[in-house]
């Protein structure tokens, strides 16, 4: 899945969410996603979040709340 390709093509609000501590997905190629998506593309960093853990997280879990009940 072409994932900068099909970014660049997303005009609403979205959400990258990444864990800094993922080593299958760098954070250096998160921002460089970022770099691709709208201006209304948001990234949240889990400080503790790796490729598997990240939905388990505290941050996430408030991080996602928040957006969901905004």
């Amino acid at each position: 899945f072409d994932t900068a390709k099909y970014i660049q093509k997303v005009t609403c609000q979205s959400y990258i969410f990444h864990g800094k501590k993922d080593n299958l997905n760098t954070f250096i190629n998160c921002k460089k996603l970022l770099k691709l998506a709208n201006d209304k593309t948001e990234l949240i960093a889990i400080e503790d979040g790796t490729h598997f853990n990240i939905r388990n997280t505290q941050e996430y879990q408030h991080s996602i709340t928040t957006i969901l009940t905004a």
